[in-house]
């Protein structure tokens, strides 16, 4: 039996909260900032140790409230209790960013010019 290579899993990431093994892709990153705090990597490019999460906000909140975030960073880290809300808003502003970029490359039609 032989298997083929796109069939193989590469580069999957294990979500801290759920122990859900998926693509890097359905994962929210988070590293520990300079200043001890949980930040959200959402294009993965920050330095350092990094953990992953599901892309939900109730499990980012659950990783908040059950410390999670220190044992899979193996440092002393402090995740803000808002960290949810953060990772929400920086969502909703990488999205809106990326649909003005398409609207103004003519790739994204909305409202009346449909």
């Amino acid at each position: 039996m032989t298997v083929d290579k796109d069939e193989l899993p590469m580069n999957d990431r294990m979500c801290i909260v759920t122990r859900e093994s998926g693509p890097a892709d359905t994962l929210i990153r988070f590293v520990a900032g300079p200043d001890g705090t949980v930040v959200p990597d959402l294009k993965r490019q920050l330095p350092g140790r990094g953990c992953s999460v599901k892309a939900s906000r109730a499990l980012v909140d659950q990783a908040v409230k059950k410390q999670l975030f220190a044992r899979a960073l193996k440092t002393d880290v402090k995740a803000l209790p808002d960290l949810g809300a953060q990772v929400d808003h920086l969502l909703v502003t990488q999205l809106t960013g990326m649909m003005n970029m398409a609207r103004k490359a003519g790739q994204f039609i909305s409202g009346t010019m449909k």
